[in-house]
């Protein structure tokens, strides 16, 4: 169970890292558009943070990171 926080939290952290940057790039070029970017992005982030720390096969980690992160990157072409 301690692994599962882990992983939440190391979760949590980046990906509020990612959205402070994209928060910053916002308040210099004034464009709320910027941050739509970080929403996708952040998927792929929580994703690939799972798929580093998580435990199981590999492949299923894989198949689960590369399905999050064609969705993602789709989210992001559209926004």
């Amino acid at each position: 169970m301690f692994h599962f926080f882990v992983i939440l939290g190391t979760t949590l952290v980046v990906v509020e890292a990612l959205m402070l940057f994209f928060w910053i790039l916002y308040c210099l070029r004034h464009n709320v558009s910027i941050v739509d970017i970080g929403w996708g992005l952040g998927f792929i982030a929580a994703a690939l943070v799972g798929f580093i720390l998580g435990e199981g096969y590999i492949w299923r980690k894989l198949l689960m990171l590369t399905i999050v992160s064609i969705w993602a990157l789709r989210l992001v072409g559209y926004l």
